[in-house]
């Protein structure tokens, strides 16, 4: 589970947070053991869901701590 991806205000919208997504699922995938990875965001954070959504992680329907729980099955 990822606890926390943040790109400071002034660096916002210019694909930082994309690329770190990335390199993290890179990682995530070269390891055979990792099956799946899960990350959640606030319910109003439409950024953060059309960002997670691409990278192909799916709502899970569940709540965690008054975030919105998303999935990627990497295997």
């Amino acid at each position: 589970f990822i606890q926390r991806l943040m790109v400071a205000d002034g660096f916002q919208g210019k694909g930082y947070g994309r690329f770190g997504m990335e390199k993290m699922l890179e990682i995530f995938r070269a390891d055979g053991r990792i099956k799946e990875v899960g990350i959640s965001y606030e319910p109003e954070n439409e950024v953060a869901r059309k960002l997670y959504a691409s990278l192909g992680f799916e709502e899970t329907g569940k709540m965690i701590e008054g975030e919105v729980e998303a999935i990627l099955r990497l295997r």
